[in-house]
């Protein structure tokens, strides 16, 4: 599959493949639409144009029926301008360097960007998002009532966006400040969403009652005998305690 996609690929034929490039730290945008990634990826052989906004990892995402660049500026047109409006800055590998993505992005008051192979983490945002598609996208191949393609790509992208984004927040909640309310019980995403969902909404209440547990604190004294906690071995002891130079008043 691998070497099929390859030798089908316009910059990898002329470039090579691309090769792994080292995890640098770099500034990315912080405001949804500010700067987005699109790329290509492949589903069971079939090409979907995968767009990412940078700053909240939000996520759209298409079923494509060639690579040529009509087909591609259509999607992203359709799929992204026309709903969330156009971007500041659009970033993409030479696979879209074309005179209608130049055209059209100016038309738009859009900055493209194209990155070469030998820059390919420039783009890495929306390479890392298609793992986490197709990760989500294998679980749903596994249900008993398979899905057409294009509507498994949408399931995909609306668990990816409802369910990944930072620490404390999903993507939709990052790009639009207002939370879906999607359960685990929610009978219309299939079972293996909604074993996502349900897992999702647990440790939710696990990490709200551990927020809600009053801290306790007191002093200990050299040489009284105390059980102490760890995250892998769990409570251990008794032992006496030896030194509290290092306790915080």
């Amino acid at each position: 599959m691998y070497e099929s996609i390859v030798s089908d690929c316009r910059v990898c034929a002329t470039s090579g493949p691309p090769t792994h490039h080292p995890v640098l730290s770099m500034n990315r945008a912080s405001q949804f639409n500010e700067e987005v990634q699109i790329d290509i990826c492949y589903v069971n052989g079939q090409p979907i144009l995968h767009m990412e906004d940078s700053g909240t990892r939000f996520s759209s995402a298409s079923v494509i029926p060639n690579r040529q660049h009509e087909n591609l500026w259509l999607c992203f047109l359709t799929n992204w301008v026309l709903v969330h409006g156009p971007p500041k800055e659009l970033k993409a590998d030479r696979e879209f360097e074309s005179e209608i993505f130049s055209n059209e992005s100016a038309q738009w008051g859009i900055q493209l960007t194209i990155v070469g192979t030998e820059a390919h983490q420039h783009v890495g945002v929306v390479e890392r998002g298609h793992q986490v598609l197709k990760a989500i996208l294998e679980k749903l191949c596994k249900e008993p009532k398979k899905l057409p393609i294009h509507l498994s790509i949408k399931y995909a992208v609306f668990a990816k966006n409802t369910l990944f984004g930072s620490k404390s927040m999903n993507a939709y909640e990052l790009a639009f400040n207002r939370t879906v309310p999607v359960l685990g019980s929610t009978k219309a995403i299939p079972s293996t969403l909604r074993a996502k969902y349900a897992e999702r909404e647990a440790k939710g209440e696990i990490q709200r009652v551990l927020n809600s547990r009053p801290v306790l604190r007191r002093t200990f004294s050299v040489g009284e005998w105390v059980y102490i906690h760890r995250d892998k071995l769990g409570w251990i002891g008794p032992g006496p305690v030896t030194d509290i130079s290092h306790d915080k008043k």
